[in-house]
């Protein structure tokens, strides 16, 4: 294959750089000694991780990801913004945090997925600087993350995997039965196993909904037979629902604005 694919970039008068390339295993067998994987006569190095926009994937013998470079740019956009907050209020604080920090530290989680004990480490970095602005921890912080309107960066990354876990069993069974109901049985199917699950608590779990709504267009899509390059406001449409982003930004205007 990747001869293949070195002789169409000859083609194009083009050539890949076997010295910046690398390869890391993901499997039972990762650390096994196996032949080399040579690119245009060059070996390729094994490398125990690899970074690809921006995300660190590491060997093992399931697929992981490291945050730890995350963490890092996290704290180091955070000290950047609290060495100079000593006339800034603990709101105000906060609020500069989660718009130019909190991106930093979540950024790609909805496409590479996250493990449990790295939802742990993204948690203690998020309670960490929550410590360094309010001074406290423990119970008196969860009362801070209720009255701000924020919640444990953990139970929003752990729903939502909940929640896609739960979705993404119906687009096997919904692609079975779509030829063997009719297209209101199929809609009253949908409204009764899909939507209530994507419905609960957006208005709350809503900055990582990327992942949901691409999911609910590829399950509206089987519903209703419709080509990969369908309008998405059609799907929705025909439906007669409102597209997901929609809900909630109408749910937060009208939960959180006075």
């Amino acid at each position: 294959m990747l001869n293949i694919c070195d002789v169409e970039m000859r083609n194009l008068d083009l050539k890949f750089n076997p010295l910046k390339c690398h390869v890391s295993r993901v499997g039972k067998n990762y650390d096994s000694e196996c032949n080399n994987v040579l690119l245009d006569n060059c070996a390729i190095t094994f490398d125990d991780s690899i970074t690809y926009l921006g995300t660190l994937i590491r060997a093992g013998r399931t697929w992981r990801t490291d945050s730890s470079p995350r963490r890092r740019q996290y704290f180091k956009a955070f000290n950047s913004i609290f060495c100079k907050s000593g006339h800034l209020s603990e709101p105000a604080l906060q609020q500069l945090a989660e718009s130019f920090c909190m991106p930093v530290i979540l950024y790609n989680l909805d496409a590479t997925g996250v493990s449990k004990s790295e939802c742990t480490r993204i948690e203690h970095a998020w309670n960490t600087m929550m410590y360094k602005i309010y001074g406290v921890s423990g119970d008196m912080l969860h009362l801070i993350y209720a009255y701000t309107n924020c919640i444990p960066l953990k139970s929003e990354l752990l729903r939502i995997n909940y929640v896609y876990k739960k979705v993404i069993k119906f687009t096997s069974i919904f692609y079975k039965i779509r030829t063997k109901m009719n297209d209101e049985i199929l809609k009253m199917l949908y409204f009764a196993f899909v939507f209530p699950h994507l419905l609960y608590g957006i208005e709350i779990y809503q900055s990582h909904l990327s992942k949901l709504v691409k999911l609910n267009n590829k399950i509206l899509r089987i519903l209703q037979n419709a080509p990969l390059k369908s309008l998405t406001l059609s799907l929705y449409k025909n439906y007669n629902t409102l597209i997901t982003n929609t809900i909630v930004t109408r749910l937060s205007n009208s939960l959180f604005c006075p």
